[in-house]
């Protein structure tokens, strides 16, 4: 049987070792390590950026409460404004009110003139036409 001869590693340039058995393992623990890293890389970012729009959330849900405070200032201005118009619209219906009974008044005095006039005219027609 012939003696098992061990070659010494393959070396690429400035010395690293390129090839063998113990490079494979090597490269193995080498891309774990980097894929830990990346793994890590990637968690941290996805947690930052879930702190950072969490803040952003929180400050835009102040905005929006001071946003309905602003909103029920404002309804509070416009009921006070509907009840003067109301007020005002009270006020011009009780005249509008005291115009129509004093019409009817009138229409009552222009009637009885009418009928007056009407009584004349006819004792007047008997007169001159009989």
């Amino acid at each position: 049987m012939a003696p098992i001869v061990s070659r010494p590693p393959l070396r690429g340039r400035y010395g690293a070792v390129v090839a063998g058995p113990s490079h494979a393992l090597g490269n193995l623990m080498v891309m774990e390590a980097q894929a830990w890293t990346a793994i890590g890389l990637l968690a941290a970012t996805l947690l930052g950026t879930l702190f950072y729009l969490g803040q952003r959330i929180d400050g835009l849900g102040g905005r929006i409460d001071s946003l309905g405070g602003r909103i029920d200032s404002l309804g509070a201005r416009l009921d006070a404004r509907i009840d003067s118009f109301a007020g005002d619209l009270r006020g011009q219906a009780s005249r509008i009110d005291a115009l129509g009974v004093r019409i009817e008044e009138q229409g009552t005095q222009l009637a009885d003139r009418i009928y007056e006039l009407s009584i004349r005219l006819d004792n007047h027609l008997r007169r001159h036409a009989g």
